[in-house]
């Protein structure tokens, strides 16, 4: 389950409660992502790790995020950068 998804904690709107007034600021949970992510692209490997994370913020959706050493990055395109102020610099990239 996401956190942020359905009824989790980090939701905008949580089933549940917590024993302390959460911060006004998103909260960050980062936590090893278990399984293999494989991006296959045109019959070609645009990225393979066993080594991600996956970000819950509160009020959005988890985010899978990838070494860049485990990235093809000659198959992508560049995309919208951002910079959160909990997050820092988040870039995105397109097949």
């Amino acid at each position: 389950m996401a956190l942020t998804s359905g009824s989790g904690p980090f939701r905008e709107t949580p089933a549940g409660r917590f024993n302390v007034r959460p911060p006004a600021t998103p909260l960050l949970f980062w936590e090893p992502f278990p399984k293999r992510f494989r991006v296959i692209g045109g019959g070609k490997v645009v990225a393979d790790s066993r080594k991600c994370l996956a970000l819950h913020q509160t009020g959005q959706m988890v985010r899978l995020c990838v070494p860049s050493s485990d990235v093809h990055r000659d198959l992508l395109a560049p995309g919208p950068s951002s910079d959160g102020l909990q997050t820092g610099q988040i870039r995105s990239w397109s097949l």
